[in-house]
């Protein structure tokens, strides 16, 4: 299909640009030798955390690859930062279908540490590989990270979970909270949560809990926003299977009207985005066929209506990530909710002496009120105005067997966003 193509030139052009571009923010990176150089580091969704990274002093040179035996630490200004500690790492994965017996592997290793929390008692760390992400937690008075686990096993068909991370959180607070009753209480009834943890941290480290949830929110804020947009659908309708109409396609424009909101998954970088936008737009559709026979000829005639409201769930990603000016490509899926306001044929028949005309105002019956299907688009933001252009691939709208009505569609659209 032409729209396929045109939408996959765009999205290899798209990644060209994606990996030719650099993310260069400002930031430091400190030596062996404890010397610290200020400078441009290549910022990038780190998943897990990295085991390397692209540094340069000044925008004009060239970037510099640095490895964790390079570097004891680094930061990117106002946004991450990262120690180098050799560490403990359990090996036990914490997915629930990959539970078994108890596992208590671990490995040893240096790596780049996230910076979750630092504070005057304990510092607060993660770290995440393909297994799984963890929790480190660094008191004032020790050199090296413990890891906080909460081993979780089947026992004689029964979940364990040994909660290993209250102990050590209780012997933090036993050290430098002693006299607070409140904190020991709630590390006694938390569960394995990081934002949980890192409330706890927050009060072992002596800061005050209204700071706590005024940053919180300030990072919540930071994630979300919302648009409004209008644009142009062009529907198809494809009748298939052994009706008259077999192979009739007819396409609609019409207008298009959605809202939603787009949550970015790190704020920090703002590369990648999960969209939740809701739209209404209608389709059309007219068929005709004829069959003439000796003596008489036979006319049908079919009109259609369609009107949907889609609610589609994207993951997109920044391919080129400007200040102003961003480049994105995403996919995902939608769930459709349709009316079918004219669904009709008329049936002629002619001879020399007479004609019959039978009308069907349901003449397909079996259309579905709700219906899925995917979706993969590419657009561009310009400051908060956002223009994309969206393709549905064909899904049935029909649940007859023996025929079907496909629906697909390519969708332009402009958003305007509401940033915070």
């Amino acid at each position: 299909m032409k729209i396929n193509s045109t939408l996959l030139i765009l999205a290899l052009f798209a990644g060209v640009a994606g990996n030719c571009q650099k993310n260069l923010t400002p930031g430091y990176i400190v030596d062996n030798k404890n010397d610290t150089t200020n400078g441009f580091i290549d910022y990038r969704e780190w998943y897990k955390n990295p085991e390397s990274i692209l540094f340069t002093s000044s925008k004009e040179k060239g970037l510099q690859k640095f490895l964790i035996t390079d570097v004891s630490n680094f930061s990117i200004s106002g946004k991450e930062q990262y120690k180098r500690y050799s560490v403990n790492i359990s090996m036990a994965r914490n997915n629930v279908s990959d539970i078994g017996g108890r596992d208590t592997a671990q490995r040893k290793d240096t790596v780049w540490l996230k910076v979750l929390l630092a504070g005057k008692n304990v510092q607060l760390f993660s770290y995440a590989d393909d297994i799984k992400s963890r929790l480190y937690v660094l008191s004032s008075d020790e050199a090296v990270p413990v890891e906080l686990k909460n081993t979780e096993y089947l026992s004689d068909g029964q979940l364990v979970s040994e909660k290993e991370y209250k102990n050590i959180l209780l012997a933090n607070a036993k050290k430098y909270a002693p006299e607070n009753i409140s904190l020991k209480n709630k590390i006694y009834t938390t569960g394995f949560y990081k934002n949980d943890i890192i409330d706890i941290c927050y009060t072992i480290n002596g800061i005050d809990k209204d700071d706590i949830k005024t940053q919180a929110k300030k990072e919540k804020s930071n994630r979300f926003a919302f648009w409004a947009g209008i644009g142009m659908n062009k529907g198809q309708i494809e009748i298939q299977g052994d009706r008259h109409y077999a192979g009739s396609k007819s396409n609609t424009l019409s207008p298009l009207f959605a809202g939603g909101f787009n949550i970015l998954i790190n704020p920090n970088t703002g590369r990648m985005f999960a969209g939740t936008d809701v739209s209404y737009t209608t389709y059309k559709a007219d068929a005709f066929a004829s069959v003439q026979y000796f003596a008489s000829k036979e006319s049908y005639y079919f009109k259609f209506k369609q009107a949907n409201i889609a609610l589609n769930e994207t993951l997109n990603y920044n391919l080129y990530n400007g200040k102003s000016f961003k480049y994105f490509i995403g996919a995902g899926a939608g769930m459709n909710f349709s009316s079918y306001p004219l669904n009709q044929q008329i049936f002629v028949r002619e001879t020399k002496s007479d004609t019959t005309t039978i009308i069907n105002k349901n003449y397909f019956e079996f259309t579905k009120g709700f219906w899925l299907s995917g979706i993969i688009r590419t657009g561009i933001s310009v400051k908060n105005v956002e223009a994309s252009v969206s393709y549905i691939p064909g899904s049935t709208i029909s649940s007859y067997k023996l025929h079907a009505m496909r629906n697909s569609s390519v969708r332009l659209q402009l958003n305007y966003l509401f940033k915070n």
